[in-house]
């Protein structure tokens, strides 16, 4: 991963002829899926920057830093888990035609906090799940004229949200993320010639 990491810082620092920066934004509905009983999406926001590095004609990078607003919701009672990520990935992206393109690609995330709460209370989740969560992400977008953008986007996690303990079993179950995002991007140009 850190290789993938200083890659995407490279390809930064050596592209600047059409750079650009998105700040991205919009609603997530997060679940997870394992050993735990079925639950319910839980919705939240993400909101992000973007910045797509030319390499052909049709062939983007994509690299971007991203907060979500992840979870899940008990399918009996009120009971919901809030997570809350910061998310570092790199796509490849595809430019199909007429602003029309689909991305893909790894990302690493960083969990900043994990709370159920509950009817009359809460619990803090932080020491029995994992701070690193990876994933695989697909994309597909829709580029306007006017530097603004739609997308929808799914990120589907590779690792478990709980820690294994000595015997290496996870107390909390097997849990994945998983989260659709539909969002807005408006990108501005940074080197306009």
């Amino acid at each position: 991963m850190k290789k993938l990491l200083v890659s995407a810082v490279l390809l930064l620092v050596m592209e600047g002829l059409f750079a650009q920066l998105g700040i991205n934004a919009g609603l997530n509905l997060s679940n997870a899926k394992g050993d735990l009983p079925e639950h319910k999406m839980k919705t939240g926001f993400h909101v992000g920057l973007s910045y797509p590095i030319q390499v052909s004609d049709d062939f983007l990078v994509q690299p971007d830093i991203m907060y979500s607003q992840e979870g899940l919701k008990s399918s009996e009672g009120d009971s919901k888990l809030n997570l809350d990520f910061v998310f570092l990935s790199v796509l490849a992206r595809y430019n199909i035609k007429n602003g029309l393109y689909a991305a893909t690609g790894p990302g690493y995330g960083y969990l900043l906090s994990s709370k159920e709460k509950y009817d009359g209370g809460s619990n803090d989740w932080m020491d029995f799940q994992k701070r690193s969560n990876l994933i695989w992400s697909l994309m597909g977008g829709y580029d306007l004229k006017n530097n603004l953008g739609f997308y929808i986007r799914y990120n589907h996690g590779l690792l478990s949200l709980f820690k294994y303990d000595e015997n290496g079993d996870a107390p909390g179950g097997i849990e994945k993320t998983r989260s659709f995002q539909i969002g807005v991007r408006y990108t501005f140009e940074l080197n306009k010639k």
